[in-house]
């Protein structure tokens, strides 16, 4: 082979393997559906709607925990439990939200829990895979809504069977 001739190969074949590889990222990328953009502009004309309501949900100061539990089969549910400020548990309201896996928010769940007395509500879910899911409700009761906003970390297969961690995002107000 002449001196000349493996410049003529290389710089076309490294042209080709960036193409493959710009190629393949493209296609990943395309295909995913993790991030979805929150939508600012509709935010920002929301903005005073979102500060009355988080006055009211301080005014209310009502409570609002979501559990992460197992049935005898396997199911996961999600049980909810609403409590007054002084920690009187809360019935006769409707709960209304979804929640997301963190790393996949296409993929929202809806959740309608149905109340069980003294304050509790609970709704089937669906738990694919570890990490942080991300639940957003809103809590209706007579002329009052309540809403919430928070993280859990869920591990389905710790040893001890299940395990879940909370978090809840601090929001700029």
């Amino acid at each position: 082979m002449k001196q000349g001739t493996m410049w003529i190969i290389a710089v076309p074949s490294l042209l080709f393997m960036n193409m493959v590889i710009v190629g393949i990222t493209v296609f990943f990328s395309i295909k995913g559906k993790g991030y979805v953009p929150q939508d600012y502009y509709s935010k920002a004309l929301r903005w005073q709607d979102e500060q009355a309501q988080s006055a009211t949900n301080a005014r209310l100061r009502w409570s609002l925990e979501p559990h992460i539990e197992r049935d005898g089969t396997g199911a996961f549910h999600a049980r909810f439990i609403l409590r007054t400020a002084d920690g009187t548990p809360l019935d006769g309201a409707t709960l209304q939200g979804r929640c997301f896996h963190n790393a996949h928010p296409a993929l929202s769940q809806t959740l309608s829990p149905s109340p069980l007395g003294d304050g509790a509500y609970r709704s089937p879910l669906t738990i694919d895979r570890d990490g942080w899911w991300t639940f957003e409700l809103t809590v209706r009761r007579g002329p009052d809504t309540f809403t919430l906003l928070t993280e859990r970390l869920i591990l389905r297969h710790n040893t001890a069977g299940f395990e879940q961690h909370t978090s809840t995002p601090e929001i700029p107000g």
